[in-house]
């Protein structure tokens, strides 16, 4: 009830401005207390983009307000940790991994690859808490109205760099806590067998159990199949195999190349915009005109070491109108060629390393710096680039991220006055 309207807030009494996208997703703590994690997209608009406007949403100081104080006091103060409390759960190589205290600072600052440093003026303000004296430097940023309204902990923060929105999107979308059984047995084995299993707490069976939403989004999402022809894949029981085989159902990849044969508006729609202007029909399995709603569409990632995959993931991207597998390796001079490989070449869709910069500047957006050393050693090992150095050298930032990230979290950074 609770989350339901705070997402009644936030999305259509408008607090923070027009929502125009969000994901939501509920998380128990070990000890099994749910929480729920909330990332808005605001419409251009709305966006804060000034120091003003960020500080009109977001206050990391003690209030004047008693009411609001007595609130801040109970719910958003960190801590305490540090020197003489080595046992709380935030302390990570003797200091403490969320960064408190944080510095005091006259004026709210903008960071180019965090979030923004919000004001935390020396007003020799302090409260008492578990034996420690706390000034604004232990305040949790928090939304007035939302700390009044809810009275608990809700942290509230403003996102202004694409580095920020990319570790965001990584919190909700994480999955669940796992933990590691092992069984000790009467004799010594070499090698512990163990369990690795899903945790799942008591409160979080009782919202299974009700069918509570543990998750939400919206614009909705349609994933898009991409599969060369005859491996899409076909699920079947054991036993019916060969039914399967002569049924075999359309996918959204080829119920796309019907619709282009039937809607003359859906010509005019490359694959990923298909979801725009039509939504599929999950039961008769065919693109039909769109009603109502916004709905986004997403192709399946295809890596480039999966060869014609990859290229025709690569086509379907910059390709109209397509009816059939044929159409795709068309050219605009009515050449049929062999490959998705030669179409992508002959279209120049692979020249100058075009291909591999255009996979990483996508991947780049959404993913990880894991996941994306991993796509450029992918790329150096199996697709021979050109310009390797090249490549090194525009996407090196993205690769890195998470070092600066950590270095950062290790070495106070210094604010001017």
């Amino acid at each position: 009830m609770k989350v339901a309207e705070l997402m009644s807030d936030l999305t259509k009494k408008k607090l923070f401005g027009t929502v125009i996208a969000y994901v939501r997703v509920v998380e128990f703590q070990k000890r099994g207390l749910p929480h729920v994690h909330i990332l808005l997209i605001l419409e251009h608009n709305s966006k804060p983009k000034t120091v003003e406007q960020i500080d009109q949403i977001v206050k990391a100081e003690l209030s004047d307000d008693p009411d609001l104080r007595k609130l801040v006091e109970k719910h958003m103060l960190h801590g305490p940790c540090g020197i003489g409390f080595p046992q709380s759960p935030c302390i990570r190589d003797n200091s403490c991994s969320k960064r408190f205290p944080r510095p005091f600072i006259a004026q709210t600052l903008l960071t180019e690859s965090s979030y923004p440093e919000y004001q935390r003026r020396d007003s020799n303000q302090s409260v008492e808490k578990g034996g420690a004296i706390l000034d604004n430097r232990w305040v949790v940023p928090y939304n007035p109205f939302l700390l009044k309204k809810y009275q608990a902990h809700v942290y509230v923060e403003v996102c202004n760099s694409i580095t920020a929105v990319k570790y965001l999107y990584k919190y909700v979308y994480k999955g669940h806590d796992r933990v590691i059984v092992e069984f000790q047995g009467g004799q010594e084995n070499e090698i512990k067998k163990y369990v690795d299993a899903r945790y799942v707490s008591a409160s979080e069976a009782c919202w299974r159990l009700f069918h509570f939403e543990l998750q939400d989004q919206y614009p909705s999402i349609q994933r898009l199949a991409i599969h060369l022809p005859g491996q899409q894949s076909v699920v079947y029981r054991e036993g019916h195999a060969q039914v399967a085989l002569q049924n075999i159902q359309d996918t959204t990849l080829t119920a796309w190349f019907e619709a282009n044969e039937t809607y003359e508006e859906a010509r005019n729609l490359r694959y990923d915009e298909m979801q725009e202007n039509f939504t599929w029909d999950i039961k008769t399995r065919k693109w039909k005109p769109r009603q109502r709603k916004l709905s986004i569409g997403r192709l399946y990632n295809a890596c480039p070491s999966e060869g014609e995959r990859f290229f025709l993931r690569l086509l379907l991207q910059h390709i109209k109108g397509a009816r059939s597998y044929e159409d795709l390796r068309t050219l605009e001079n009515g050449q049929v060629c062999n490959t998705f490989h030669e179409a992508a070449l002959q279209r120049g869709l692979q020249q100058d390393d075009g291909e591999w910069r255009f996979c990483l500047e996508e991947a780049a957006l959404t993913s990880n710096p894991i996941h994306l050393r991993k796509l450029f050693s992918v790329i150096l090992i199996f697709c021979a680039p050109s310009d390797p150095v090249g490549l090194w050298t525009q996407f090196h930032p993205h690769m890195c991220e998470d070092y600066t990230y950590h270095y950062q979290q290790r070495n106070e950074i210094h604010h001017p006055d």
